[in-house]
């Protein structure tokens, strides 16, 4: 008889074991640097060296360079969050400002979303001024690829969205309803960034 009960009581730390394993594998974090480090830490993202950054909304904007900076500050199983510090568009064909760089929020899947962000672009010659961004709720902006340890690649950052909002204080004759933004960007730090 204390042989069984021996024996159920290893059962029951053995099982007790593989659940406190289980709940820490599925609360992996989204973003981790090094391989199975949770990363808290500071983002930067520049665009890919020779290539070019586009919004178009009825309007055309084509920038040579741009950035996008902050601090991770969320980095749960089930997404990582950077409240952006910057979000720089300059070298473009139009004027352009950030007035809001708003937050970037990468999802397990490396799906990336903009909030809150604003963007202005004033025509050159119309007089007119569009604010596209992400202020009416979050919008797909395209996808996070990982860093390849193996091949020593950078994590990339592809910006591809027909979603941006057009909000408030734009010239509606001019300003398209939705804007399109594409770009190709190279994170730079973290050096390694990994996605679950």
């Amino acid at each position: 008889m204390k042989q069984h009960v021996k024996i159920i009581s290893l059962l029951a730390v053995a099982a007790v074991s593989l659940l406190a394993f289980a709940d820490t594998a599925a609360a992996a974090p989204t973003l981790t640097s090094p391989a199975g480090t949770e990363y808290w830490g500071s983002f930067h993202a520049t665009l890919e060296f020779g290539t070019s950054t586009t919004l178009k909304a009825g309007i055309e904007d084509t920038c040579t360079e741009s950035t996008a900076g902050g601090l991770v500050g969320t980095n749960t199983e089930t997404h990582a969050e950077s409240s952006l510090a910057t979000l720089t568009f300059s070298k473009c064909t139009q004027d352009t400002r950030v007035v809001f760089p708003g937050t970037l929020t990468v999802d397990g899947n490396g799906t990336a979303f903009t909030w809150s962000s604003r963007i202005e672009v004033k025509v050159t010659g119309l007089g007119v001024t569009c604010f596209y961004g992400a202020e009416l709720g979050s919008v797909d902006i395209g996808k996070l690829t990982p860093s390849n340890v193996t091949f020593f690649t950078t994590a990339t950052l592809d910006v591809n969205t027909t979603a941006l909002q057009r909000e408030a204080g734009s010239n509606t004759t001019f300003c398209a309803s939705k804007g399109t933004w594409t770009g190709s960007y190279v994170v730079t730090t973290p050096e390694t960034l990994l996605l679950k």
